[in-house]
């Protein structure tokens, strides 16, 4: 595991690479959980792609909290379905604050280049926006110009 981590903290530059990553080991992950489900819930390995496919598109619905099982499924299906969920969301949510952060790491890359202001008939408006309250007083004070 040492060299897994080295090789990782090598290659790691930024969030971009975290955010492929994480892509990376999701997808994984609900493959082999489209593989598990039909092992679970079906009680057989997949016997066609066909199969694999209904397995996987599954998997994938119930990764976005939609579409559960009827209260008279098994309980292992009812129970996968609440995990894959679960896992599903909380992905999802690392994803969005993933891609969050590499905005801001782009955004604050750009204000330390810095560039040239050029006015030709602009309102240049300069200020620090932390809260969408912020944000409004700037579109109220742009309203007004």
């Amino acid at each position: 595991t040492g060299r897994v981590l080295y090789f990782y903290y090598s290659w790691r530059q930024d969030t971009g690479s975290d955010l492929q990553l994480f892509m990376i080991a999701f997808m994984a992950l609900i493959t082999s959980n489209a593989y598990i489900r039909n092992v679970l819930v079906e009680s057989h390995p997949p016997d066609s792609p066909l199969e694999f496919w209904n397995g996987l598109y599954e998997v994938l619905i119930l990764s976005f909290g939609q579409q559960f099982p009827d209260m008279s499924a098994n309980l292992v299906h009812q129970m996968f379905s609440v995990v894959v969920a679960f896992f599903g969301l909380a992905g999802f949510a690392l994803v969005l604050a993933l891609v969050e952060q590499l905005v801001l790491e782009m955004i604050e890359a750009n204000v330390a280049r810095g560039s040239r202001v050029y006015e030709d008939e602009h309102v240049l408006v300069l200020g620090w926006a932390t809260s969408q309250r912020d944000l409004e007083v700037v579109w109220k004070t742009l309203e007004q110009l």
